[in-house]
């Protein structure tokens, strides 16, 4: 087995992290989940009007990301770009995302 893990720290408040551990060859999968899973906050947290002031670049930036999924985009190159976003998004806030690569030989 020579497979890449990533592991993905999710920074909540200054007490709260949450640990994920994945392989490369489930990253696609992760990485529409997340994006989906992003835009669904922001439609509970946010109305109509606010999600297009506040929130239009951020949900630009997903949309982005998945466009870079669906033409190839390498797994990885996106998650990158997708935690970049995601940390810009939040950077005035404790939350943030840090990754770490491991080859699994």
């Amino acid at each position: 087995m020579n497979e890449e893990l990533l592991v993905l720290k999710f920074y909540h408040n200054e007490k709260t992290y949450l640990v994920e551990h994945i392989f490369k060859c489930d990253l696609e999968e992760y990485i529409y989940n997340f994006i989906y899973s992003e835009a669904d906050k922001l439609r509970n947290e946010y109305c109509g009007v606010d999600i297009i002031d506040i929130k239009f670049g951020y949900l630009t930036d997903l949309k982005d990301r998945q466009y870079d999924l669906d033409n190839g985009v390498d797994e990885i190159e996106v998650l990158e770009k997708l935690i970049e976003n995601y940390n810009y998004e939040y950077e005035h806030t404790i939350k943030e995302i840090k990754l770490r690569k491991f080859k699994v030989v």
